[in-house]
């Protein structure tokens, strides 16, 4: 009855105590190289004992900036409060890399990104990553996205998933899209594909028309980023008015989007006016310890 009990409490203050996540996020690299632009809808589930299931919030900042030169969006679970240790939260972790990184470029705050992570979910409970990690055992995937120096865009992520088969965390790196590609990241992907490869009738209608370029080729993205931009939200929209079950109570709120350009600048397409505040506490100084 004793080792009952002391099982127990350990199981009690280790589990999770909170889980968001969440998220449907695109990114469209211009054919060029010249621009990226990023689309995010806003809806988070929060997971907590005792609340009955899933609360949706459709205020959530899936993608931020940081130091006015980079943009950084996550999907799957954003952020886990815990009973002991310190809690995970994807975007105070890219924060605070980005601040201690000495070079910005996307791909090596991508690998510092996920060496922190990789710290920090190989010290949970392995049960409680199997419990909540998704498809294919995925529970996290962070993006950075800006211009290497001779001016290349540069969009590199980090997944971090959990294995059943090792009983361990995996940490790789992701697919990186080059000109002319759409990344997709998050719930939803099937969907996605359906509206970007024009499989369905419903999805000719969602893209609606684009003019053709002068050569008689019609890349419909690409070339132009304010049509870009739309093309991303609509591609959003479409997942979410299509989108059935888990995915569809997931998905939700306003479509934030973004073009970084060339040179590191940074234009807001559309956004909740709360997220500025994100991009403020991101390049707050680093606290002494913790995430």
């Amino acid at each position: 009855m004793a080792l009952l009990s002391i099982l127990m409490l350990t199981t009690l203050f280790s589990s999770p105590t909170k889980v968001r996540r969440g998220s449907l996020v695109i990114a469209i690299v211009s054919l060029k190289g010249d621009y990226v632009v990023v689309a995010a809808d806003s809806r988070n589930l929060t997971t907590m004992p005792g609340s009955g299931g899933a609360q949706p919030d459709d205020r959530a900042c899936k993608v931020i900036s940081l130091g006015g030169d980079t943009l950084f969006f996550e999907t799957g679970h954003t952020y886990i409060r815990v009973y002991r240790g310190q809690d995970w939260n994807g975007l105070a972790v890219a924060s605070i890399t980005y601040r201690e990184s000495k070079r910005h470029d996307a791909e090596a705050l991508s690998t510092a990104w996920g060496k922190k992570a990789s710290e920090w979910f190989n010290g949970q409970p392995k049960q409680d990553l199997r419990d909540f990690s998704g498809p294919n055992g995925m529970l996290l995937t962070g993006w950075f996205v800006n211009f290497t120096n001779d001016g290349s865009p540069s969009v590199k992520s980090q997944e971090v998933s959990y294995s059943s088969a090792t009983n361990s965390v995996v940490i790789k790196p992701g697919p990186s899209p080059v000109p002319g590609q759409a990344a997709r990241s998050g719930i939803a992907q099937d969907l996605v594909g359906e509206f970007f490869a024009q499989r369905t009738k419903r999805a000719i209608d969602a893209f609606g028309p684009i003019d053709a370029t002068a050569n008689g080729t019609n890349p419909r993205y690409g070339l132009d980023p304010t049509n870009d931009s739309d093309v991303a939200a609509r591609a959003i929209q479409f997942a979410i008015d299509n989108s059935i079950g888990k995915d569809k109570a997931a998905l939700g709120g306003p479509i934030d989007v973004a073009v970084i350009r060339k040179g590191g600048a940074i234009q807001w397409i559309s956004r909740k006016e709360g997220c500025y505040e994100q991009d403020l506490k991101a390049n707050l100084p680093s606290p002494t310890k913790g995430y």
